[in-house]
C-alpha cells in the first residue's frame, strides 16, 4: 500500500475511492432502514475510514494555517451551504405550523448534532474538521511521537465520555470530533503499520494460510463488534470504549486487504468502477444522502411489491437519483463549493 499511495499525486489510488464507495453505500444502508441485518456491523465503519483516510493523506508540509484555509474550504464551507439551503428547504416546504424555526437554524448554525433540517448526515463534515485541525495542532507542536500518542488517546477518551458525563453535546460537532481522533492519528500512521503488516505476511508463503488468517481475523472481528457496537457516533453513545476502537482498527485494515485484492479481479471491473464513482463523488452523496432516501421512499413504497421488495428498491433508489446531482457538480462550478 506504501508504494501505491505514495504516487497519490501522480495518480488515484482505485482500491481507496473503492472503499469510500462502500462507505458511502454503507452509510445509506444504515439510513435507509432495510434491515437490521448487519446494522452493528454497518455503524462501526461506514465513516471512520474517512478519518483514516484523511490521516493518510495528511501533508506535513502544510502549515497550521494552511491546513485551516483548506480544510476550512473543503469541509465546513460547504457544510454551511448545504446547512442553509436545507434549513430554507425545510422552512419552506416541511415546518408544520406552529413548529419550533429556530432550533433546527440553531443546529445548522452550530449544533449539528441535534435537531438537523432535513440532511443530518453533514454533521460529518464539522466533526472531520475539528479532527484534523486538532490532529494538526498536536502534529505541529508536540515533537515526541510518544507525547503525542497519550494526548491523542486522552483527547479521543475525552471524547468517548463528554456526552455520558455531561449529557450537554458541544458546538460543531466538537465532541464527536475528539472521540474519533485515534483514526486521523492512524492514518497518519499508516504507511508504517501498513508496511509492518506486509513484512509479515511476506514470511507466510501459502496463500491458502493467508485466506484463512483473514477469515480468522474477519470472524473474530464481527463477534467483537457484536459484543460492543457504536449506535451512531453523531448521538455520542459508545460501548466498550476500548474494545469499540480495537473492532473499528481491525476492520478498517481488514478492508484494506480486501480491496487490494478485490481491485485485482478483472472479473469485478464493473462493480469497482461503480464504487469509485462514489468514492470519488463521496462528498456530494454524503450531502445528499437523506434527499437520496426521501425521493427514494417516494417512489418505492408506491410500487406494487412486498415490503422488502420495496425496501431493497428505496435503498438502490436512494444511491440512483443522487447520481444526476453529482453530474450537475461535476460539469458545472458548483463543484467548487468543495474546494480544489
Amino acid at each position: 500500500m506504501s508504494e501505491t499511495i505514495s504516487t497519490v499525486k501522480k495518480a488515484r489510488v482505485e482500491y481507496v475511492d473503492s472503499m469510500r464507495g462502500l462507505c458511502i453505500l454503507m452509510v445509506s444502508y444504515f439510513h435507509s432502514g432495510i434491515s437490521l441485518f448487519l446494522a452493528k456491523y454497518v455503524s462501526n465503519i461506514c465513516v471512520h475510514p474517512f478519518l483514516f483516510m484523511a490521516g493518510y493523506f495528511y501533508s506535513r508540509k502544510l502549515s497550521f494555517r494552511e491546513n485551516i484555509i483548506k480544510k476550512s474550504r473543503s469541509t465546513l464551507a460547504p457544510y454551511y451551504f448545504f446547512g442553509l439551503v436545507y434549513y430554507i428547504i425545510w422552512l419552506a416546504a416541511m415546518a408544520a405550523p406552529g413548529k419550533n424555526i429556530i432550533a433546527p437554524l440553531i443546529a445548522v448554525l452550530y449544533m449539528p448534532t441535534s435537531s438537523f433540517p432535513v440532511e443530518s448526515a453533514i454533521y460529518f463534515l464539522p466533526m472531520m474538521f475539528f479532527a484534523i485541525i486538532i490532529f494538526c495542532a498536536i502534529e505541529k507542536t508536540v515533537r515526541s511521537e510518544p507525547i503525542r500518542a497519550i494526548l491523542v488517546i486522552a483527547i479521543t477518551l475525552a471524547g468517548n465520555l463528554w456526552y455520558h458525563c455531561t449529557a450537554v453535546r458541544l458546538p460543531l460537532s466538537l465532541d464527536t470530533s475528539m472521540s474519533v481522533l485515534i483514526y486521523v492519528y492512524l492514518g497518519y500512521h499508516g504507511r508504517t503499520i501498513l508496511g509492518f503488516i506486509d513484512a509479515q505476511l511476506l514470511k507466510i508463503k501459502r496463500r491458502a494460510v493467508k485466506i484463512a488468517i483473514f477469515l480468522s481475523v474477519s470472524l473474530i472481528n464481527f463477534i467483537l463488534i457484536d459484543i460492543s457496537p457504536i449506535p451512531n457516533i453523531r448521538n455520542g453513545e459508545w460501548g466498550i470504549i476500548p474494545l469499540s476502537h480495537l473492532n473499528t482498527v481491525m476492520t478498517m485494515i481488514l478492508w484494506v486487504y480486501f480491496f487490494r485484492w478485490f481491485d485485482s479481479l478483472s472479473s469485478m471491473k464493473s462493480v469497482n468502477r461503480a464504487l469509485q464513482f462514489i468514492g470519488k463523488n463521496s462528498m456530494i452523496f454524503m450531502c445528499f444522502n437523506h434527499i437520496g432516501l426521501t425521493i427514494a421512499q417516494f417512489i418505492a413504497y408506491r410500487l406494487p411489491l412486498p415490503m422488502f421488495g420495496c425496501k431493497l428498491i428505496h435503498y438502490v433508489l436512494s444511491i440512483v437519483v443522487v447520481i444526476p446531482v453529482v453530474f450537475v457538480f461535476n460539469k458545472t462550478k458548483l463543484h467548487l463549493i468543495f474546494g480544489k
